[in-house]
């Protein structure tokens, strides 16, 4: 485990020392860039062992070395822009190295992108989203975790207020999993003030939204609700904890919001929105006995989170004093050990050894 601190250190650091450098508006700094490849690296060279779900990846990649028609296969029910990648992969080198890496690179400078235009405070958003598990969360579910990672520039647009420059971007998503058209209408729904009602109306979406998913999907693509519907009735149990954590610090984000200044309190009341719909999936697939996978939904909407932190950091006063960074790094390292040595199987991180051998 304790390699993943030693990346999260290393990347921190970078970023501490790209603070201190002067780097024209949305362009990335010289640390910057070393930080994103050193996280690409990590990633990309690791185990096929590493995350539960990346032997199967793995396995539909080196089918590729036995499929004449491997760039165009459409048979297949694995998203286009997933597998376009992956042949991009594959046309670099047959091992899986360059498919893993690939999917580092993309995912990885995406999400920094959509820090680097939303973010007040860069390094604090990167040190969420490593610590928050969005970057583990691509050594498993590498094509939903694609998908969020793009959504992240949607959502920019969602801030913006530019509709079809979202609803393209969401459909972009849609290319690596097709559970990011769930998105679409949170373009209005995420501008709404909070308040009991409306925090009510989110638990009924978000139920909504849970039982029709497959059937949603379905409008989309044939095969899409076959998929789904083995999560409806395997009925695997899980993430209470993971849960309670989300849905206790969403309350004290509400509480917060009174502490926020005025000039910041358009964008926080959007990031506050979307970490409540993150809380509120927890509560209502734990609440109705839903299968743990579904809680995967909730990555769409873990960039609140990233974004939300920046803020109270630059308004709310406790946060600026020593005490309460130490609170907020303390508690954010514990939560990123606990996953690490309960999900996903990260750990022992095993790097590839066909690469050395």
């Amino acid at each position: 485990m304790i390699i993943y601190f030693i990346v999260l250190f290393l990347v921190m650091i970078l970023l501490t020392m790209s603070e201190r450098l002067k780097t024209a508006p949305n362009k990335f700094s010289f640390y910057q860039i070393i930080a994103g490849v050193v996280l690409v690296l990590f990633e990309g060279l690791r185990s096929s062992n590493v995350g539960t779900d990346t032997n199967n990846y793995v396995g539909i990649f080196n089918g590729l070395k036995y499929n004449t028609h491997a760039f165009k296969n459409s048979d297949s029910t694995i998203e286009s822009g997933y597998m376009f990648l992956q042949n991009i992969a594959f046309a670099i080198s047959s091992e899986y190295w360059s498919l893993l890496t690939v999917i580092a690179i993309v995912g990885v400078f995406i999400s920094l992108k959509s820090f680097q235009l939303l973010s007040l405070n860069f390094k604090i958003s990167v040190f969420l989203f490593i610590t928050l598990a969005s970057y583990l969360f691509l050594f498993n579910g590498a094509r939903q975790g694609l998908a969020a990672c793009v959504y992240g520039i949607a959502f920019f647009y969602l801030v913006n207020k530019k509709l079809w420059h979202y609803v393209l971007w969401v459909f972009i998503a849609t290319l690596f999993h097709k559970t990011a058209l769930i998105m679409l209408p949170f373009f209005y729904i995420l501008h709404w003030k909070l308040s009991v009602k409306k925090m009510l109306l989110f638990v009924l979406v978000s139920l909504i939204a849970l039982l029709y998913l497959s059937t949603f999907l379905s409008l989309f693509e044939d095969n899409v609700q076959e998929r789904y519907a083995v999560y409806e009735t395997r009925g695997a149990q899980g993430g209470f904890s993971l849960g309670l954590f989300f849905i206790v610090l969403s309350f004290y984000l509400v509480y917060l919001r009174k502490k926020i200044t005025l000039i910041n309190q358009y964008r926080y009341n959007i990031y506050l929105n979307t970490c409540v719909f993150s809380s509120l999936i927890y509560f209502v697939v734990i609440a109705t006995g839903r299968d743990v996978n579904f809680i995967r939904l909730s990555l769409y909407f873990m960039i609140g989170y990233f974004l939300i932190w920046p803020i109270i950091f630059k308004d709310v006063k406790f946060f600026q004093s020593s005490f309460g960074k130490i609170i907020f790094y303390t508690i954010h390292l514990l939560f990123f050990a606990v996953y690490l040595s309960k999900m996903s199987n990260l750990t022992p991180y095993q790097f590839n050894f066909n690469l050395f051998y």
